[in-house]
């Protein structure tokens, strides 16, 4: 029965992710644009190339060929796309599933966040939910690459939190692991900015340790941050190489001009989605932006609370 408790919250997500992707999950609908132009078609090929035991170098069907390799969008050194692509092959039914594994899983590690954090378990799973049907994942639906680093942040978060807490090498290891899996299988600029909240979080903690006048803490805590970069580095060797190799031949390193960097933000006429998400997908150019990028939904009640919650404290004590 104990047990039975324990992982009731993980089968409440489950049904949730089912229900909610109904049309997806009973392969009523598929999903659509660029899942199915963009990356069905990356890792169909390679699929093809495991299960010919070749390792996934060279794509020769895109732009008279190119190192997909080195494309952090295509997968190619991902583990999941490895294990789909090696065992069973790419279909639209196969991208369905990945789609769902990582929406769950996205359920999964903000609510173990959650729970680090020291979230009540009903609050911690109404906080799950809310993210994992947020409208990052539903208007990112096409956009796998999001969905996976939005899937595996909470878990980086979640062990970089106990790393801080505790004198633990097992933490430094675990959030390294995510972290490899966001760099190899996810959107790289959310790596980015995800380092640097962590640098603000490492900085804030050794500030904090440092006036406390805790030496042998602060010196741990360093060691500690220290084994987590060391690690994430060993996992992502393979993916940080490849992307070395191909860094002549890249031109996405240079400076963006400001009309480029605000190229389609999150603007401010979108913010009326946490309120309505459905009119942010009205047609309109109002938005400046594309209708995947307007909406922030993850519920109203949600929403509410939480604009109480700024203003009122120990709302429930």
């Amino acid at each position: 029965m104990a047990n039975l408790k324990q992982y009731l919250p993980y089968l409440i997500l489950f049904v949730v992710v089912v229900s909610a992707f109904f049309q997806v999950s009973l392969f009523i609908h598929p999903l659509k644009y660029d899942a199915i132009d963009c990356f069905y078609p990356w890792r169909f090929h390679i699929g093809e190339c495991l299960q010919n035991g070749q390792l996934p170098i060279w794509n020769p069907y895109e732009d008279l060929g190119y190192p997909i390799h080195a494309d952090p969008s295509s997968g190619a050194w991902y583990p999941i796309v490895w294990i789909i692509g090696y065992f069973n092959g790419y279909s639209v039914y196969a991208i369905s599933f990945e789609f769902l594994f990582h929406v769950f899983f996205a359920g999964v590690g903000f609510y173990k966040l959650s729970k680090t954090l020291k979230f009540e378990t009903n609050f911690a799973l109404i906080a799950a939910i809310s993210y994992m049907l947020s409208g990052f994942f539903i208007g990112n639906a096409q956009h796998l690459t999001y969905v996976i680093s939005a899937s595996w942040l909470p878990f980086v978060l979640n062990f970089y939190f106990r790393l801080m807490d505790e004198k633990s090498y097992i933490n430094c290891l675990k959030a390294a692991f995510f972290l490899f899996l966001m760099i190899t299988g996810g959107y790289p600029a959310i790596t980015i900015i995800l380092f640097y909240l962590l640098l603000t979080f490492f900085i804030i903690q050794v500030i904090k340790l440092y006036k406390a006048n805790l030496k042998n803490d602060l010196l741990s805590f360093i060691f500690r941050n220290f084994q987590f970069f060391i690690y994430a580095v060993i996992f992502s060797l393979v993916m940080l190489v490849s992307i070395y190799q191909v860094t002549p031949y890249l031109s996405r390193f240079g400076d963006f001009e400001l009309i480029h960097a605000l190229h389609s933000p999150f603007s401010p006429q979108s913010f009326i989605s946490f309120l309505t998400p459905l009119a942010s997908i009205t047609p309109s150019d109002a938005f400046v932006n594309y209708p995947s990028m307007r909406n922030g939904y993850f519920g109203l009640c949600i929403f509410l609370f939480f604009i109480l919650g700024i203003f009122i404290k120990n709302l429930f004590t």
